[in-house]
């Protein structure tokens, strides 16, 4: 990691040669003096336990304002947050972290012959949760917004793509440095124009992890963690957008309305989504039209239809919209107990198989399905029993039998949806760039 953030600092400042600690701590020395000199110490700069007013403390005093003037010299490099005084915090924080063996796997050394030997190239700064008793980090221990985009490059195009861990551990450790990255961003407040290229990757990375552990247990994958930060990153990056216009600036406008199809296809169903949408662009944007007119579908009670038009979205779009699918089933099947209610009348599970959009191996997931939600199962009377098992049964919908307390079932990879992300090639790119083939 070392190599790209020393990259950015001999680009930024090539002839950064200082002693650190004793430049920076003579340079205080040096102005603190000249403010006691000169009588400039402030009321809150003494030390209220002198037994007498106006005694200056050194360890109270705090760098004044200067205005710049034509007569005034410029600061020295030690005096302001550098790329070298980032890079030697790196450097401390990393050789801490190696001290007290905090090291992730994928901060090791794959080719070092022996497991465990970390790798200062590969390690990557960990979240930190803000808590009273932790200070707040100082100026040059906040990367720069160009060294957390390529931090960004570097976990979607070395780790996501690293084979030697399951996919739910490359989630985590890429899950729990963005959220790094993410803190930094909300330290320094970061423009709409800085912040863009930064969450983006984050939203579509989110979006894709969401798909491929939906159905991982709870151990490795946690859904409701994952959708509350994948709703607040959305969020913020529609906000941006908003910023931008407020400015007039238009320069950054080639994702948005890709993000405002991810925050439909994750917020499907949603009456907020469905307005703001509305609102900001009307019904008839073509760019939107499909996922608009989804939401509406859902609004009426077509989920049928829903479905229809989510399979027909972008593949990470669809990947993301998939995720209420258990959902719109249930309330389809809800919908027919009521609607064919009967003691005699039986209904194809083939067909019930073809209106719910059971495709691939999720076929097989279709009997037990309708057990979950106690709709009574009746053999086929057809002569010769069929391989495929769903011709051999019938449903009996009976709005007394289903059971509404039942929670929606838990996502599955949708094979169609898992098929076109396959497709995809290069998912590092797509998360990375938004492109797809």
């Amino acid at each position: 990691m070392n190599e790209f953030i020393r990259g950015t600092c001999e680009e930024m400042c090539p002839k950064a040669e200082i002693d650190l600690s004793s430049s920076l701590f003579e340079c205080h020395n040096s102005n603190n003096c000249r403010r006691i000199r000169e009588k400039l110490v402030h009321f809150f700069e003494t030390d209220p336990d002198a037994g007498r007013p106006g005694v200056p403390d050194r360890h109270r005093m705090v760098k004044e304002f200067s205005r710049s003037a034509a007569d005034r010299r410029q600061p020295k490099p030690w005096e302001i947050r550098t790329p070298a005084m980032l890079l030697e915090t790196i450097h401390y924080l990393l050789t801490m972290r190696i001290r007290e063996k905090l090291v992730h796997f994928f901060e090791t050394d794959p080719d070092a012959g022996r497991p465990g030997v970390p790798d200062r190239h590969r390690m990557v700064k960990e979240f930190s949760r803000s808590a009273a008793d932790r200070r707040q980090p100082k100026p040059w221990e906040i990367r720069t917004p160009a060294m957390l985009l390529e931090t960004i490059h570097y976990l979607l195009t070395i780790v996501l793509p690293d084979p030697r861990r399951p996919y739910y551990q490359r989630y985590e450790f890429i899950f729990d440095r963005m959220r790094a990255i993410r803190q930094e961003m909300v330290i320094q407040n970061l423009s709409a124009m800085e912040t863009l290229p930064i969450l983006e990757p984050i939203v579509r990375f989110l979006c894709y992890s969401a798909f491929r552990l939906c159905d991982a247990p709870i151990a490795e994958f946690d859904p409701k963690i994952c959708s509350q930060h994948l709703q607040e990153c959305l969020k913020k990056v529609l906000r941006c957008y908003e910023e931008l216009d407020e400015a007039s600036n238009r320069a950054a406008d080639s994702n948005r309305f890709e993000m405002e199809r991810l925050y439909l296809s994750f917020n499907i169903g949603s009456t907020e989504a469905t307005q703001s949408a509305i609102t900001r662009y009307g019904a008839s944007e073509p760019k939107l039209r499909l996922h608009i007119t989804t939401q509406l579908e859902c609004h009426r009670g077509n989920y049928f239809a829903a479905m229809q038009n989510m399979l027909q979205f972008a593949p990470l779009e669809a990947a993301v919209a998939s995720l209420k699918l258990p959902q719109f089933r249930r309330q389809i099947l809800l919908q027919f107990s009521v609607a064919y209610q009967s003691r005699v009348q039986t209904v194809p599970l083939e067909w019930l198989e073809s209106i719910l959009h059971y495709e691939g191996r999720e076929r097989t997931c279709l009997l037990n399905d309708c057990r979950h939600y106690n709709l009574q199962l009746v053999p086929r009377d057809s002569g010769q029993r069929s391989t495929d098992g769903n011709r051999n049964w019938a449903v009996k919908f009976e709005k007394a039998t289903f059971d509404g307390q039942r929670s929606a079932i838990q996502p599955r990879k949708v094979p169609p949806i898992e098929d076109a992300l396959e497709h995809c090639g290069n998912i590092s790119r797509m998360l990375l760039d938004g492109f797809c083939g």
